[in-house]
């Protein structure tokens, strides 16, 4: 979340950062970035994140605020990513009075589309 009074840090969605992004996290790790933009720039910062990670990234439309988090990495693939990011967000909703209903909710849709019936430990 990089905003302040006049929008979005330009550099954060440069593709020199998505690039340097991927380079740094692990085969665990998993990009997150919230967006608050027009369609125009919207589209455009969802393929520079999609021509860099490949799939899957998942955006997530927040019902308020116009925001929008985009999920991308190799690691969204395994079918026990989401279900741990579905219990580590509720863990900070209750820790810190956070929430996140309906982010859980298409994070825990989006499971099943990329097929998340596989039993977690």
């Amino acid at each position: 979340d990089a905003y302040d009074d006049f929008g979005i840090a330009r550099s954060v969605v440069e593709r020199e950062f998505v690039e340097n992004a991927k380079r740094i996290l692990n085969a665990n790790g998993v990009f997150v970035l919230n967006l608050v933009a027009g369609a125009e720039h919207f589209n455009r910062y969802v393929e520079t994140i999609r021509q860099v990670f490949g799939s899957p990234v998942l955006v997530v439309a927040m019902k308020q605020g116009g925001n929008r988090v985009v999920f991308a990495g190799h690691a969204l693939l395994d079918p026990c990513r989401i279900p741990l990011a579905l219990r580590n967000a509720e863990q900070v909703e209750a820790r810190l009075g956070l929430l996140f209903p309906t982010l859980l909710q298409h994070l825990n849709e989006s499971h099943g589309r990329l097929g998340g019936s596989i039993p977690c430990a």
